[in-house]
């Protein structure tokens, strides 16, 4: 976070401007993260800018906004007055962190006598610089009207940055159920959250895949 701090001094005479205590709130009040800057001396009737990048933790990213108090003291041969200044500031939604998140679902069937299977199988890209969580995959089988036929949930797990991870599972199905949707159009869908590590915030992740089933021999 870049932090920039401008200061007037309306004087006839320089100021010398102490070292900046910054200190960054939640939501909750509870410190988030502090820090210093180097002060400067500023020329009468001159304005002087502080500019610096602050570390801070991702954890900033649970909280809605963030309030920053930069307080510092200034004045002349030895006599200093406090000043300062609060600012707010808006958190961007996870969402924008992780700009184009591409998530691609497949199936394919699996024929038996009395029971058939569904392999799914989920290829999740991760195009930002972060590593991204992703939690429980669920998936449902459902026939053209929208009932469901069938569920399963597949184990998420961790895509590291600028990579991509394939999720796959089994899903049983009766043969009976799968000749069922024999000739008609029916759908996979797959939802799960996916967040950064160390962060409580998550964003939701769907895909849909439609199909026709082709039975091999018929």
């Amino acid at each position: 976070m870049t932090l920039q701090t401008t200061i007037t001094n309306p004087n006839p005479f320089g100021i010398d401007v102490g070292d900046l205590e910054i200190v960054a709130k939640g939501d909750a009040e509870n410190v988030i993260f502090s820090s210093t800057m180097a002060g400067c001396s500023i020329g009468p009737y001159a304005t002087g800018t502080i500019l610096g990048d602050l570390v801070v933790p991702l954890e900033i990213l649970n909280e809605s906004s963030v309030v920053m108090t930069v307080e510092t003291e200034a004045g002349f041969a030895g006599i200093t007055l406090p000043i300062g200044a609060t600012i707010t500031i808006g958190i961007p939604d996870i969402g924008s962190l992780i700009p184009g998140l591409n998530v691609e679902i497949s199936a394919e069937a699996d024929f038996g006598l009395l029971f058939s299977s569904f392999t799914v199988q989920s290829i999740i890209e991760n195009p930002s610089n972060v590593d991204l969580i992703v939690g429980t995959i669920y998936v449902t089988l459902l026939d053209e009207d929208g009932a469901v036929v069938d569920t399963m949930t597949i184990q998420g797990g961790t895509i590291t940055a600028l990579s991509s991870r394939t999720f796959s599972g089994s899903m049983s199905v009766s043969t009976s159920d799968l000749l069922d949707l024999f000739g008609s159009t029916f759908s996979i869908q797959m939802t799960t959250e996916v967040g950064i590590a160390g962060l409580d915030v998550t964003i939701p992740v769907e895909a849909v895949v439609t199909m026709t089933l082709n039975i091999p021999g018929i």
